[in-house]
């Protein structure tokens, strides 16, 4: 059962503002990992606990009966990958969140005691699947990849990276922003981002700056940010946010990526983790009226083609900022 106690004391999400001198741009703008941005710890983590978990985790469980294999996906060849990866969560998990998660060796196996949603994983000392206990009684997990994101607020990609060019191995993509995990599979960074709106011309070699990090052997975190008239987490470009758990009203709010590029020690996996946050733009507006005008200036650079990406119209959400 989930620890109730333990949920109790999960601190407000992170905030952020990942608006530079009021403009927009789709430059990576990386920061080294760990970077003060002003909420402590919380800074410092790989992967964020808050009090939105449980509102993240019934998304994830519902997209999940609603079309796995379209959240979900690995390539024929992820398997080395991933345990480098499933191996780097663990660790993670059982020794830096121990409110959170308890981890125990039995010599045997690894038996991941996951306090919020009452879960049990035990894991071979190989990263193989042996069970997973899921009280929500959610579908089987696929492997421990699976089994371990389904306990993260954080979507999770995994990249393998290459002399010549690197593809998208895995996803565990429940909370998409317009992007299908399913038709990224298998695709190298330049391509992943093409649709982005002048990250090619900004960006100019995302293979190299991929093999960069795997070299240095230092993470890297950057934002993403656009406008949302909801708190779905689920915006799947073809599936209907029904099933999702979300918030049916009239306000309008900034949706930001906190995004992480981790390299694994094999120096040729990296992870990339997303985790979504929400802004009430009336509480910016309310609460941090310089951080306000930045955004209502940044939203008025946009092009054309950013807002037809993002999927908002710049005069109609302005309007909705001049209401509140």
């Amino acid at each position: 059962m989930p620890d109730t106690s333990c949920s109790k004391h999960l601190p407000r999400p992170a905030r952020y503002f990942p608006v530079t001198g009021g403009r927009y741009s789709a430059r990576a703008g990386l920061f080294r990992f760990p970077t003060d941005f002003g909420n402590g710890i919380a800074d410092h983590q790989v992967f964020q606990f808050d009090a939105d978990f449980y509102h993240n985790r019934d998304n994830k469980l519902a997209v999940r009966k609603q079309a796995l294999g379209e959240y979900v996906c690995f390539t024929d060849d992820a398997e080395d990958s991933l345990v480098q990866v499933t191996q780097f969560i663990i660790e993670q998990l059982g020794r830096h969140y121990p409110g959170v998660f308890r981890l125990e060796d039995t010599g045997t196996n690894l038996h991941l005691h996951c306090l919020l949603s009452g879960t049990e994983i035990v894991a071979r000392k190989d990263y193989a699947l042996v069970s997973s206990s899921n009280p929500s009684g959610a579908a089987e997990p696929l492997n421990l990849f699976d089994a371990l994101a389904l306990e993260l607020q954080e979507d999770l990609c995994v990249m393998q990276v290459g002399p010549a060019a690197s593809q998208l191995c895995a996803a565990h993509l429940c909370a998409p922003n317009h992007w299908a995990a399913s038709d990224k599979l298998g695709m190298a960074m330049p391509a992943l981002h093409t649709p982005v709106p002048g990250f090619t011309e900004l960006n100019r070699s995302p293979d190299k700056l991929l093999t960069g990090i795997i070299n240095k052997q230092q993470p890297y975190v950057r934002f993403a940010w656009g406008i949302s008239a909801d708190r779905c987490y689920n915006h799947h470009p073809r599936l209907s946010d029904a099933q999702n758990a979300c918030d049916d009203d009239d306000g309008i709010y900034m949706r930001i990526e906190r995004q992480l590029l981790y390299p694994m020690p094999d120096n040729r996996t990296l992870l990339f983790t997303i985790k979504t946050l929400f802004r009430d733009c009336a509480e910016i507006k309310r609460d941090s009226p310089e951080e306000f005008i930045q955004l209502v200036q940044a939203i008025n650079t946009m092009g054309n083609a950013t807002l037809v990406y993002k999927g908002f119209d710049r005069d109609e959400v302005l309007m909705q900022l001049n209401a509140i």
